[in-house]
């Protein structure tokens, strides 16, 4: 009995126990010399499996080194994290990889064709279909300045507009 009550306590303090947040974290750099966005993105890797799952009609997609979850991600990313001009066209995603600890992935990918951050707005709606108490957190970062911006359910885009 002792055993299965050690076993317990160390699950929950193992980092990759279920966690009771739901949060995201993403550095966006702009680069007017290029026209992108280079984006890192932090999100738990459990709720990301789960967001590429649902939006593959419950088809299970592990995110793992191998490179088969690339297209889902990809594809997940260009409708949940993206920039929008003024005629509410989104900017294409490119996917330059991913690292994969014990509970959190990183995701680097980059927004091409931003020629200028007027008019644009900045999506970020990753997980909030998963999530009602989801944050997501971005420090956008230009040669100017760095502005940052809370996102969550219900309030997942927001105006580029005074950015520096």
């Amino acid at each position: 009995m002792h055993v299965s009550l050690i076993f317990l306590i160390l699950s929950l303090f193992s980092p990759a126990a279920r966690h009771d947040f739901h949060t995201s974290l993403a550095e966006v750099q702009y680069n007017p010399t290029e026209r992108t966005l280079e984006v890192s993105l932090r999100v738990f890797t459990d709720d990301l499996e789960s967001a590429l799952s649902k939006d593959n009609a419950g088809k299970i997609i592990r995110v793992t080194a191998d490179p088969a979850a690339d297209p889902f991600l990809k594809n997940y990313l260009s409708r949940y994290f993206s920039v929008i001009d003024a005629a509410n066209r989104r900017r294409p995603v490119d996917l330059l990889g991913k690292e994969i600890t014990v509970d959190v992935t990183w995701i680097y990918f980059e927004i091409k064709e931003v020629e200028s951050l007027a008019g644009k707005r900045l999506q970020n709606a990753v997980l909030t279909e998963l999530f009602d108490d989801q944050i997501n957190m971005v420090n956008f970062i230009t040669p100017t300045g760095k502005r940052s911006f809370l996102f969550k359910p219900g309030e997942t885009v927001q105006d580029l507009a005074g950015t520096p």
